[in-house]
């Protein structure tokens, strides 16, 4: 998995794509999501998500979803989510 970590980012967020795949259960709420760039997108907001990759464990009381397509067609490669701040 790609990962960006994102100090300005309140919250960790997981591409929607990659939370299908894992099967993150039932949504807890939608909300709004406002980034650096210009507009806003809906977000899917997940509870008690644990991520593990190797001995990494990321536990989160909330993880947001997103499509990130448009970060990936700027960035130029697969982007699986952002490590936000505290």
């Amino acid at each position: 998995l790609q990962f960006l970590f994102d100090s300005a980012a309140g919250t960790h967020v997981l591409n929607s794509a990659r939370g299908r795949e894992m099967n993150l259960g039932e949504p807890f709420a939608l909300a709004r999501a406002d980034g650096a760039g210009d507009g806003s997108t809906t977000a899917t907001v997940y509870q008690n998500v644990t991520l593990r990759a190797g001995r990494l464990e990321l536990k989160a009381a909330r993880i947001a979803a997103i499509d990130m397509r448009a970060i990936e067609d700027r960035k130029g490669y697969v982007l699986d989510g952002l490590i936000g701040g505290p």
